[in-house]
């Protein structure tokens, strides 16, 4: 609906990037058909997530089935249309990941440079803007110590470069400036209220 509404079709879209494979951001890659077999989302795509990812997802380890949806999974191990990388990768010119781990072994947040703006989406390493501090971590974190390490590297260097922080799991803003409080710890500065 959200494509539509922007003139685009689903046929139309050639890269998704995923910070992850947990069924609430890699559910969307596929969509029933009238016989209720799965297709892909975005047929045209070329899908790109990290190798140790992909493979922590395919392991089908009983303790992580809840978070990793093999039914989804199938039809894009099936299509050719996957693109395993390994590290931080330049994907097209001003889009590249940096590989956070934490909330899982391979977790990737994605920054995008544009127009003398640098725009970094952080994935699940902080949700919302109520983890900006160092200690809030989620129960779905895997490596909880990365992911407090990780924020106490990334999003002081957001904060001194005037970058822009973006949530996705976020009910009051999409994204931030951020500051750095009287305690060092990272705060919301200027900010995009979702809508």
């Amino acid at each position: 609906t959200s494509l539509a509404a922007a003139g685009v079709s689903r046929e139309q879209i050639d890269t998704v990037l995923l910070t992850h494979l947990h069924f609430d951001h890699a559910g969307g890659l596929t969509r029933k058909r009238e016989d209720n077999t799965l297709e892909l989302e975005f047929p045209n795509a070329e899908i790109i997530v990290q190798r140790g990812e992909w493979e922590t997802a395919r392991a089908n380890w009983p303790e992580l089935r809840g978070v990793y949806s093999q039914e989804n999974l199938n039809p894009l191990a099936d299509s050719g249309n996957l693109r395993l990388i390994e590290g931080d990768v330049e994907i097209l010119p001003g889009v590249r990941t940096l590989v956070t781990g934490g909330h899982t072994e391979f977790h990737q947040a994605i920054v995008i440079e544009r127009g003398g703006e640098t725009l970094v989406y952080l994935g699940d390493i902080c949700p919302t803007h109520w983890h900006l501090p160092t200690a809030w971590c989620i129960g779905y974190d895997l490596f909880q110590l990365q992911t407090r390490r990780m924020k106490l590297k990334l999003l002081p260097e957001i904060a001194s470069s005037n970058w822009w922080a973006l949530f996705d799991h976020d009910p009051k803003y999409a994204a931030a400036r951020l500051t750095l409080d009287e305690r060092d710890e990272p705060a919301i500065g200027e900010a995009v209220v979702q809508l």
